[in-house]
């Protein structure tokens, strides 16, 4: 019995290399963009008001206050940028949607969900499942001071928000429908 579960794993490890140099190669071939405000662009063009939204929250950089419908809300940590992505922990944006937020440290996996969607992630690697479907993020979560960062703009999309991004403020604004 041993022995099956060790091939098991050993196949599992093996596909999971497979996967990530097929991603390593794939991203090789990605044009770059070095300016954040141009990458930062909402993928999700609709000009709606902020009124068609249940509910906006606001993220500024190097900045610990956030603002949730307008009120004001503190966090521990502040969000970043990083290789041209703006990372922050999840728990910020998922509990204000009401998305369920899981961490397992044994294999340093997020797995956010909220309605039908669900997106599943690891540190430190590329590799995502977006609805049990093999996806790619362009930067890899990240653990810094002992919080989980993510790439806010893939984790949002994902779960059908929509994303903005005001250079100027250095303001991330995510608004959701629910």
């Amino acid at each position: 019995m041993n022995n099956k579960i060790y091939k098991i794993i050993f196949v599992t490890r093996i596909l999971v290399i497979i996967s990530v140099f097929t991603i390593f190669i794939v991203a090789i071939n990605l044009p770059q963009n070095s300016e954040h405000e141009e990458v930062e662009q909402s993928s999700t063009e609709e000009a709606l008001s902020l009124e068609d939204y249940t509910l906006v929250q606001r993220f500024y950089i190097d900045m610990t206050v956030y603002y949730v419908n307008d009120v004001e809300k503190q966090m521990d940590t502040t969000p970043i940028i990083k290789d041209g992505r703006t990372f922050l922990p999840i728990r910020y944006v998922a509990e204000n949607i009401g998305a369920h937020v899981e961490w397992h440290p044994e294999d340093k996996n997020i797995i956010i969900s909220l309605h039908e969607k669900t997106v599943r992630l690891w540190v430190d690697t590329t590799i995502a499942y977006v609805n049990d479907e093999l996806s790619e993020v362009d930067v890899a979560p990240f653990i810094l001071e002992g919080r989980t960062f993510i790439p806010v703009r893939f984790v949002g999309e994902k779960l059908g928000l929509n994303i903005q991004w005001d250079s100027d403020k250095k303001e991330l604004m995510l608004l959701y429908k629910g």
